[in-house]
């Protein structure tokens, strides 16, 4: 877009307040999560009626306290003007792009650590509400934020986890912002997202693999339930959760979504293993909204299913037979808004 040129916001009139912005936002969720005390910048694109007043523009501070351009834009002298903002900015290799003011596509990075925090706000203000104290932007969460809780209810058993993964979800999808402001309570609705087609065609994976290993001791008290390290931003979905794999032959994935966990387990008594290094998974029905942080709950002495077909055509097969297996629980906690 282009930026329009009225004097109103390129002269400089030292008797007049020039835009600048306070921020409130959700509390956040590794990976780029931004919060009220680490938020040093993001776009703006005003609109006054179907006018461009900025375009892209840049605002950022030293202070969080209060968010200002290199270039001055000052308040029209009447009327209106609508903000759209979001951060951080569209780049290469960061996952997303720009559409429009208040479009944008997001297509999250496989590396967990990689991933960023979309955050958008909407509002309106005018020169003589919002002149001599900044506007106010509230900042929500786009997407979702998913962690992985495991145990060991076994007292028998030692496990070792390597790492997590969640699969079978969209990989991309474009948010648009539509009609009303962000300043109310609430959170952003999943009908702002379309376009999510991966999951349907067996999704993608984000993986995260653990820094330092998590050993659970089910004999062991504080050594039972630990959350991983790390978290996923993905795009808010719904998905439906694999029971079978996708092809005929040995090695074929699992179908629909899942939890995938690597660990190892042995007998606590003499060290014999059981398994060794291996994918096992749990089938999970996803269903996420923008703004929330789900920590699924896995206790892994139930052993999970292999995560990729043992045989020609096989059915979920479970990694410990002898054990019955159970799904994931799941705790949905909100990001609230800071105070």
């Amino acid at each position: 877009m282009a930026v329009s040129c009225s004097e109103d916001h390129i002269l400089d009139r030292p008797h007049d307040a020039p835009i600048a912005f306070r921020t409130v936002m959700d509390m956040p969720t590794k990976a780029t999560l931004y919060t009220a005390a680490n938020l040093t910048s993001f776009n703006v694109t005003a609109l006054r009626g179907a006018a461009v007043y900025m375009d892209q523009t840049d605002f950022y501070t030293t202070d969080y306290a209060v968010w200002s351009s290199a270039r001055k834009y000052y308040w029209p002298l009447s009327g209106n003007l609508d903000f759209y903002a979001y951060a951080p900015k569209a780049e290469s290799g960061n996952g997303i792009t720009f559409n429009d003011y208040k479009t944008l596509t997001v297509a999250p990075l496989a590396d967990t650590d990689a991933q960023t925090d979309l955050l958008f706000a909407y509002s309106t203000g005018s020169r003589d509400a919002d002149g001599d104290v900044g506007k106010m932007l509230n900042f929500r969460h786009t997407m979702s934020k998913v962690q992985v809780k495991v145990s060991n209810s076994n007292p028998n058993l030692r496990i070792t986890v390597n790492g997590w993964r969640l699969a079978g979800l969209d990989g991309e999808a474009t948010f648009t912002y539509s009609g009303g402001s962000t300043d109310g309570a609430g959170t952003l609705d999943r009908a702002l997202w379309s376009g999510n087609t991966d999951a349907a065609t067996n999704g993608v994976a984000y993986t995260k693999l653990l820094d330092n290993a998590a050993l659970l001791e089910g004999a062991t008290v504080g050594s039972q339930s630990r959350v991983l390290e790390g978290s996923a931003i993905v795009i808010p979905q719904e998905t439906s959760q694999g029971m079978s794999y996708a092809g005929a032959v040995a090695g074929s994935p699992l179908k629909g979504s899942y939890i995938a966990v690597n660990m190892s387990i042995e007998n606590l008594a003499d060290g014999s293993p059981y398994v060794e290094d291996t994918w096992c998974c749990w089938p999970v029905s996803f269903d996420l909204q923008p703004g929330f942080r789900y920590v699924y709950s896995i206790d892994l002495a139930q052993g999970g299913y292999y995560e990729t077909a043992p045989a020609a055509n096989a059915d979920a097969a479970p990694v410990l037979k002898d054990l019955i297996i159970t799904f994931a629980s799941v705790s949905v906690d909100s990001w609230a808004t800071a105070p």
